[in-house]
């Protein structure tokens, strides 16, 4: 049985080992792994992994399978002889993944599209009790908190002028790829769609084209958001284009094939050698196999600024790209760029995301916000007949007033 993904890719679902891809991996799903389980829950999560792989990112449908279905096996009450899954075997589910809320959020789905669907061993009233439990949704940490923390702006201008300094020395694309971070923000995985023929525009007005991912589009690059650099960014963009087509022209693929096979597209960020998984003429993403993965993108900026640090008996500087993007929008928020002009730049629908950028960027208004929270408490009590209904806290009137800027997330801090 062969059905299309989202992407309009054919993946073979008619056995018991499916096989499909998204731009970076190969994934590999095996039921026979889950062969112990009772028969009507292999059905039911086949169906729901089919109906992923038609709505949503190759990702998802294995991650399915990887972290809500695979741990049944330890589920004591989803074992032989059992007819049937409840509550409890969700309950047991929590307690084996109680971290990873994103598959107990899935698992839930795949429960109440099997009872809608009707499929056996699925009931109504299961669905409604697992779903009254809290598990709470996946966060990231707090920007001051987290892993990637913004960069400060005395750094951010230590390796612009760095960058100028030791041109020769550092390599074309950790140049590229530093100076895409600290100018336009892009996650690790967009950089690594990005090609050079995203840019445009005129020589002393060139713009980048930054793929929109994690929009629900149905391939990869379906969408690029054209947005301004500078002309020297440009040029090493130029450059890089120009050097990758000829080392790609002289490469030698796994097959003895020299040089750019048919349907192989040049990327900006390009591997020395094509990737293993995506080699295959039968690969319905060959096209991206000589593009770096995220994690090497980011491992590629990370080795550029260590490079700059070591030239210059500087600090050493910790920077990937998601340090990049903290970076941007921080600084961007500082500077009092509006919050849709920032989340046009950082290629979110709305507002509500802006909060997981803003770790300096709010350090700076604080003592604003006091103080105008704490005047807009003394005007609230002075009301008495609607003292009772307005009165609040200056902090929580503080967040009242963040709540339409910087969205939601910023209330958990």
């Amino acid at each position: 049985m062969i059905v299309k993904d989202k992407a309009g890719c054919d993946v073979d679902v008619g056995g018991d080992v499916w096989v499909f891809y998204d731009p970076h991996r190969r994934f590999t799903v095996d039921w026979t792994i889950v062969a112990d389980l009772p028969p009507f829950v292999t059905v039911a999560a086949k169906r729901y992994a089919i109906k992923l792989l038609r709505s949503g990112a190759p990702s998802c449908a294995a991650g399915f399978f990887r972290d809500s279905i695979c741990p049944l096996l330890r589920c004591p009450s989803a074992q032989h002889p059992a007819t049937a899954l409840t509550e409890l075997t969700f309950d047991e589910l929590r307690r084996l993944v109680v971290r990873n809320k994103a598959a107990l959020q899935r698992y839930r789905k795949f429960y109440r599209d099997s009872y809608k669907a009707r499929m056996p061993g699925f009931d109504r009233a299961s669905s409604r009790v697992m779903d009254s439990i809290p598990i709470g949704q996946h966060r990231p940490p707090a920007p001051l908190l987290g892993r990637n923390p913004p960069l400060k702006q005395e750094q951010v201008n230590f390796l612009h002028a760095q960058i100028a300094a030791h041109r020769d020395s550092l390599p074309l694309a950790g140049r590229v790829a530093v100076g895409l971070s600290l100018s336009l923000g892009p996650n690790a995985d967009p950089m690594a769609l990005a090609r050079g023929g995203d840019l445009s525009g005129e020589s002393d007005r060139p713009k980048f084209g930054v793929v929109q991912h994690k929009k629900r589009h149905p391939k990869a690059r379906y969408v690029l958001r054209d947005l301004p650099i500078g002309p020297r960014l440009a040029a090493d963009i130029r450059a890089l284009d120009r050097h990758n087509a000829e080392l790609a022209a002289a490469m030698v693929w796994p097959d003895g094939t020299i040089g750019i096979p048919p349907g192989v597209e040049v990327p900006l960020f390009m591997r020395r050698s094509p990737k293993p998984s995506h080699v295959g003429e039968d690969c319905p993403m060959r096209e991206f196999a000589l593009q770096m993965t995220p994690n090497e993108v980011s491992e590629l900026i990370r080795d550029t600024v260590a490079t700059i640090c070591r030239l210059t008996d500087a600090e050493p500087i910790y920077m990937t790209a998601r340090t990049g993007r903290r970076t941007v929008f921080t600084e961007a928020q500082r500077a009092g760029l509006p919050a849709s002009a920032i989340a046009f730049i950082g290629g979110h629908r709305g507002i509500g995301y802006l909060g997981n950028y803003a770790a300096e960027g709010l350090a700076g208004l604080e003592h604003v916000e006091r103080a105008l929270g704490d005047r807009l408490a003394e005007i609230c009590s002075a009301f008495v007949p609607v003292a009772s209904a307005h009165a609040a806290a200056a902090n929580e009137i503080v967040l009242k007033l963040r709540k339409p800027v910087f969205g939601p997330v910023m209330e958990n801090e």
